[in-house]
Order: structure tokens, then C-alpha cells, then sequence
């Protein structure tokens, strides 16, 4: 038996003596009446009505496990990973945390690095309070878990590696009552963005790197980068099938300098990308110009264009737009067809800011910028919402 079906039959088994422990109470009382007082042929047979009843709700029970294998092979296509219960411990009912999944005994299970959000509200009431924990995931879907105790809610906050003290976070839930607390930022140095390139670039890279921390942090900054939505955990397939992955921003300010001294072409446009992680808007817009202005841009620079066309600043759309309307975008159009659940996960990011931010300039999705990109350049004649 394969591991999938080994936690469907536990979520199987509970969902039956479930329904057994519902269905005998009410049995009992129309198995001894239908004893007592034979008025009809049948009364026997109406007193197993509640095991009807609670043979359909088994069954209509079975329906979240039909999704459960095809969302795991989706997660392993998409990371390179494989489903595992190493190391699993049993949190409550059918929950488990094993050392890189969160499962949920036949329903869903939840590769670490697909959670991108966990928010938290501690709930009081007549019975005591439990914590609704609310997942959020690289594609922007949201699963919540009921009735988490403290101890295990501190288990997943440690499983994820957020960089917040774990013991505050706890603290803090129970000192808001109902307030939600999302804890999303992890710290790491500048190198994390060795995983940003392919590995002939790898001494570029390096000396790259040297040279941009020549510059000042942000003020009140303690990380060179933060990973604040597990940006590093979306690996991005290039021609070659190696993959790449680097942080969602950094707090190095930008030198002239510095960038004026990189005669390597290369290296420039390496300076260029990780910039473009930047947490000022206007220094990421500036180095995204640098690579659009490329006659042909190189394919390890397309995940930083692909990650900035979905996020929130309008501006920076316009100008991959503006940037790629003159260009045969054929490599980038490849590029997005190998990497087209990321691609989809990016256009429904670009939806949801279109939605909170825009909706009032532009009333039809199909008329904002952001949309015109996916379709026309990205991944042409695609119907985005079948992938």
C-alpha cells in the first residue's frame, strides 16, 4: 500500500466510527420500539435507516480524496520533490507534520516550501479556546485547521522556519483574543542568491555579490534579505532542467559606483536581477529596464521578470510591457511553458492586485496591463484558468 493510501484509509476508518458513533444512539431506541410496538411489517427496517444514512455520509466523505493524489503529483512535479511521512508526527485527529509535509489524512497534504502565509487567531469560547490557523499557498489558495493547541501550533511555526520567536508569536496570539497574527518573513545573507543563477554563472556570482556589499543596509534592517513569501522555495526550470530560486527582497542600497566598475557584461546584468529583489520600487524598476534594454535577454534573467510582472506596483507592469512590445519573445514564451504552474500561480498573484488595487481603472481584467502581458507575451492563446 502506497503512502497516499496509507493516510486515505486512516481518514476512512475515522470518518466511519464517526459515523457509527452518531448512527448507534439513534438505533437503539427504533430497534427496541419497533420490538415492542410491532405496528408495521417494516419497523424493523426503518430502525436501520441511521446506518443508511451514515453509509452515504462515508461516501460523500470520499470526495476530497479524489483531489488528494493529484494535488500531491502536482507538488512534486512543481518542486522535484516526492511525497514522504518521514519523521511524521501525529499533531491531532488526522493531522500530521512530517519533516517536509503537512498532511491531512485523506483530504490534503502540503509541501513546506508551497506555504507561503500562516495566519493565526486564537478563538475563545464556552468550551475553552483553540486556534484557527489558516494556511496560505504559493498559488494563492487558503486551507484552515481547526482546534491546533498551542504546543502544535508552536510545532508548525518551528516546522517553517519562521524567523520570529516562536514563543512570542504564541504569546501574542493569546494576548489578542481574535486579532490575526501572520508571521511570513525569514532572514538569510546575500547568498542565497547563488541559488538565483545557473551554476557556470556561479564566480560572477560571487564577485557580484562582493561588490553589492560594499554598500549600505537599509536603516533598522538586520537581514542583507528576507524570504517573506518562500519566494526561495519556487524553483524555476531553465532549458537545461536545472532550476533556480532566490529571495523575495533585499535591503542593500544601490551604488552607481559600484555598478559603473562591472565591465563583465554578465556580472552587470546578475547586479541587475538581484536588484530587481530590491525593496525600493524605484531601484527595482531601474534595473528591470537595464535587462529589457538587452537586444537578447539571457534566460536566467526571465524568473526575475515573471516575479515582477505579478506583484502590486503598477508601474513596473507597464514598463515589462512597454519593454518587451518591440521584442520576439519566443525564448520567453518557452520559458513560461516550462515553468506553467509558476506562471499560473504568477498570473493569479497578478489577478488578485488587479482586483484589490485597480479594479477601479480598470474595470475588465482583459483591459489592464498586467493581464495584456500574460496573454500576449507570456503564454499567448492560454487559457489560464484550465491550467
Amino acid at each position: 500500500m502506497d503512502l497516499i493510501s496509507k493516510y486515505i484509509k486512516v481518514y476512512v476508518k475515522r470518518n466511519i466510527l464517526l459515523a457509527l458513533f452518531c448512527s448507534i444512539p439513534v438505533f437503539i431506541p427504533l430497534f427496541i420500539c419497533s420490538l415492542i410496538y410491532d405496528v408495521l411489517s417494516y419497523d424493523i427496517a426503518v430502525s436501520f435507516v441511521p446506518f443508511a444514512i451514515a453509509i452515504i455520509c462515508v461516501l460523500i466523505s470520499l470526495i476530497p480524496t479524489i483531489q488528494l493524489k493529484r494535488m500531491i503529483a502536482q507538488q512534486e512535479t512543481q518542486y522535484g520533490v516526492k511525497f514522504s511521512d518521514a519523521g511524521a508526527v501525529h499533531l491531532e485527529t488526522t493531522l500530521y507534520l512530517s519533516d517536509n509535509w503537512l498532511i491531512w489524512a485523506g483530504v490534503s497534504a502540503l509541501y513546506r516550501g508551497h506555504i507561503s502565509d500562516i495566519q493565526a487567531k486564537t478563538m475563545s469560547g464556552s468550551v475553552g479556546s483553540s486556534n484557527k490557523v489558516k494556511l496560505i499557498t504559493a498559488d494563492n489558495k487558503r486551507y484552515v485547521v481547526w482546534c491546533l493547541s498551542d504546543n502544535n501550533l508552536e510545532k508548525v511555526y518551528k516546522w517553517l522556519n519562521w524567523s520570529q520567536d516562536t514563543a512570542k508569536a504564541i504569546a501574542a496570539l493569546k494576548g489578542n483574543g481574535s486579532k490575526s497574527k501572520s508571521i511570513s518573513e525569514s532572514g538569510m545573507d546575500l547568498t542565497a542568491f547563488k541559488n538565483g543563477f545557473p551554476d557556470y554563472l556561479s564566480d560572477k556570482v560571487s564577485r557580484v555579490i562582493s561588490t553589492i556589499r560594499k554598500s549600505k543596509r537599509y536603516p533598522k534592517r538586520k537581514y542583507e534579505c528576507t524570504d517573506g513569501y518562500n519566494s526561495s522555495s519556487e524553483k524555476y526550470r531553465l532549458s537545461d532542467n536545472s532550476a533556480v530560486s532566490f529571495p523575495y527582497r533585499m535591503y542593500l542600497e544601490d551604488d552607481d559606483a559600484l555598478y559603473t566598475d562591472i565591465t563583465d557584461i554578465d556580472e552587470k546584468l546578475i547586479f541587475d536581477c538581484i536588484f530587481t529583489r530590491n525593496c525600493n520600487g524605484f531601484l527595482r524598476e531601474k534595473h528591470l529596464k537595464n535587462i529589457i534594454a538587452c537586444d537578447t535577454i539571457p534566460e536566467w534573467c526571465m524568473p526575475y521578470i515573471l516575479r515582477l510582472s505579478s506583484e502590486y506596483v503598477v508601474e513596473i507592469v507597464n514598463t515589462i510591457y512597454d519593454g518587451l512590445k518591440e521584442k520576439d519573445n519566443a525564448d520567453l514564451t518557452s520559458f513560461c511553458r516550462n515553468n506553467l504552474l509558476i506562471c499560473k500561480r504568477a498570473y493569479s498573484r497578478m489577478v488578485s492586485y488587479w482586483d484589490c488595487y485597480y479594479r477601479r481603472d480598470w474595470i475588465k481584467l482583459r483591459d489592464y496591463v498586467g493581464s495584456k502581458l500574460y496573454r500576449e507575451f507570456f503564454l499567448p492563446n492560454t487559457n489560464f484558468e484550465r491550467i
